[in-house]
């Protein structure tokens, strides 16, 4: 096994760790949680066919575990509100502070975000507009 040679940093810890569990089960036991999460982590610098030989494990099982881990990734929460201060240095005027202006950005699956803007300059609510658009392309 060429592969075994050079491994990187952690993968001789976790090879040990692996082997002594190996060694100290019975029967045919379920590897832990924690070696399968830490084996799982390993793939997505190293890839499935590496770590797999590096830690002998089946290939197929660690293929699987690997694909569920990379779709189950937490996703980021999107805020429902933010507060959104335009830069304007001079008060607003007092039609300014009346006007009310609303601003729909649509991305490529539909709306991405609706801005509802009371007391700013067209020019702030037309500056974010443009760079909410560019963030949804």
């Amino acid at each position: 096994m060429a592969g075994l040679r050079h491994l990187p940093p952690g993968v001789d810890a976790l090879r040990d760790r692996f082997e002594k569990w190996r060694k100290a089960k019975k029967g045919r036991a379920r590897i832990p949680p924690g070696l399968w999460s830490r084996a799982v982590a390993l793939c997505g610098r190293h890839g499935v066919n590496l770590v797999s030989e590096w830690l002998r494990l089946n290939h197929s099982a660690l293929r699987d575990r690997f694909r569920t881990a990379r779709r189950s990734k937490p996703t980021t929460a999107v805020p429902a509100f933010v507060e959104w201060v335009p830069p304007s240095v001079l008060p607003p005027s007092p039609v300014a502070a009346a006007a009310e202006y609303v601003v729909e950005v649509e991305g490529t699956q539909g709306p991405l975000v609706r801005v509802r803007a009371r007391g700013a300059a067209v020019a702030d609510v037309a500056t974010l507009a443009r760079l909410l658009g560019e963030r949804a392309r």
